[in-house]
């Protein structure tokens, strides 16, 4: 995905109970460090792609790449790397609707969140950017459902690292691998040999750590990278069935439309249709 930037000068949404301001997908900064009392009366969301310096409780720390954290408004931030590049997502938002939102969603704040569903977090900041960019007068009721959304599936994946914290290293080692290389070749054989177990009882106690079986699972990632993928339209579907781990295209679309109900293809058209209708309102 290429960097999109939305820097207005003044907010694109601006009603009674929500505010929208500036952002940016998949942003690459130098090496530098921002350090200031956040600004005005803003809550800041930002994710880390890359491991940086940040400071928690007046406490510099360094940030495992994957991190989420939202600043609330006037708040010091500190964060960035000296030495080497990294790549940031970030919002400006608030209003009485979204901090409540926050509030009734338990999502803390000034507080460093592991968090490893960057696609999640992309799509539903492109879900903004395509509201306030294709559209003369962006509805604050359609950007309100996306935050609702949004925050509830971040208050979900919080719980879900909650209930990681009592799994087993190996289980988690063996989830953040699937993870980091779910279009990668691989077998329950495999995976329980990582586990120094075997198949059913693998498969079993993953189930019981993290709802999914582990091929539900892998698929789940796949699926949901496909998703992502197919709003580049630089890249055809047999491309994107090669990068989601699938070496044929026909059985990719198969179990794409098995999964979401709606063909890569047909999906594809409604983005762009979405995209179109967005932009004659």
């Amino acid at each position: 995905m290429k960097t999109i930037l939305g820097l207005f000068p003044k907010p694109p949404v601006d009603a009674s109970d929500i505010m929208v301001g500036n952002f940016g997908i998949q942003e690459t900064i130098w090496p530098k460090i921002n350090h200031s009392t956040h600004g005005k009366e803003n809550f800041l969301l930002m994710f880390f792609y890359d491991e940086i310096e940040l400071k928690e409780k007046g406490e510099i720390k360094t940030v495992s790449p994957c991190s989420l954290i939202i600043w609330e408004p006037r708040a010091e931030v500190y964060y960035g790397h000296s030495k080497k590049d990294w790549k940031h997502s970030w919002i400006h938002f608030n209003g009485p609707a979204l901090k409540k939102m926050l509030i009734k969603n338990r999502i803390p704040l000034n507080r460093i969140l592991p968090f490893n569903d960057n696609v999640m977090i992309e799509k539903y900041m492109m879900d903004i950017s395509n509201e306030v960019n294709w559209n003369y007068k962006p509805d604050a009721v359609i950007i309100k459902n996306i935050f609702e959304n949004w925050f509830r599936e971040i208050a979900r994946e919080i719980e879900g690292k909650s209930r990681e914290n009592q799994v087993p290293q190996k289980y988690l080692d063996i989830k953040q691998n699937m993870e980091s290389n779910y279009n990668q070749k691989t077998t329950l054989a495999e995976l329980a040999r990582q586990a120094h177990c075997t198949i059913p009882h693998f498969c079993l106690t993953f189930k019981r750590y993290f709802r999914f079986s582990p091929w539900d699972y892998l698929i789940h990632i796949r699926m949901r990278q496909a998703t992502r993928m197919l709003r580049d339209y630089n890249l055809s579907v047999s491309e994107i069935a090669e990068l989601a781990g699938y070496d044929d295209i026909y059985y990719f679309s198969a179990r794409f439309k098995k999964h979401f109900g709606i063909s890569p293809l047909n999906m594809r058209k409604s983005f762009v249709s979405e995209k179109i209708a967005k932009h004659n309102l």
